[in-house]
């Protein structure tokens, strides 16, 4: 994952493929932090934003964070990220 801002996340999933996470607000210690995890509502399938709330450690304990989009992106998108901003 890479993590340009605290509200903005990618995520490659298997391979080649490349989401983008927009965050409801704030995401305390998201673009500092080495480890997340994804919390998945429901099942392990994760087909929408309202199915995933990100989990990072702060220095006071884990933030939930909720996640308003999730943008599957294109290659070309990809590509067009800056390189600190590519997963």
């Amino acid at each position: 994952f890479a993590a340009p801002d605290d509200k903005t996340l990618y995520l490659r999933v298997r391979a080649k493929d490349v989401y983008r996470l927009d965050m409801k607000g704030r995401c305390p210690e998201l673009d500092w932090e080495h480890k997340i995890a994804l919390d998945s509502r429901g099942s392990s399938a994760i087909c929408g934003a309202i199915d995933v709330t990100v989990l990072v450690k702060t220095p006071i304990g884990v933030s939930r964070c909720s996640v308003e989009t999730l943008t599957r992106l294109t290659p070309e998108e990809v590509a067009a990220l800056p390189k600190k901003s590519r997963p």
